[in-house]
């Protein structure tokens, strides 16, 4: 098992999630993808993993959402931060929401998303390098 920090990224556009990946790689952390909210619920139940964090897009198909998503990984683990990217949700972050949260709004920078990893976890853990 790698000691890297891993995080679940949970998006059902397939060039989306892998460049996510690419850059997750880069940023020196194990990533798992799960294209539906319920492939991300699977994956936070799977034993011997715990996520350093949880990056999940909002409407992803037939099914639970990612705000759904964000309700289960609480349930699991009260402080996981979570990143929630959207093309259309971004005014519901408010009310659906979870605490320790960010919301990106599609299409959103590389930075951004670091900007978003740094600030929400453990920044004397993980020395995150900005690039791209």
């Amino acid at each position: 098992m790698s000691n890297k920090p891993s995080v679940l990224v949970v998006e059902d556009e397939f060039i989306l999630a892998m460049t996510l990946e690419a850059h997750l790689n880069d940023l020196d952390f194990e990533v798992q993808l799960a294209p539906t909210a319920e492939a991300g619920m699977a994956a936070l139940d799977s034993l011997g993993k715990d996520y350093t964090c949880l990056i999940t897009d909002i409407r992803l198909g037939p099914g639970a959402t990612g705000w759904d998503l964000a309700r289960w990984a609480r349930k699991r683990n009260a402080l996981m931060p979570i990143i929630y990217m959207s093309g259309d949700s971004i005014l519901d972050w408010n009310h659906w929401g979870v605490s320790n949260s960010q919301m990106l709004a599609k299409p959103f920078s590389l930075n951004q998303l670091t900007t978003a990893l740094l600030h929400l976890t453990d920044k004397a853990r993980f020395e995150l390098p900005i690039s791209r």
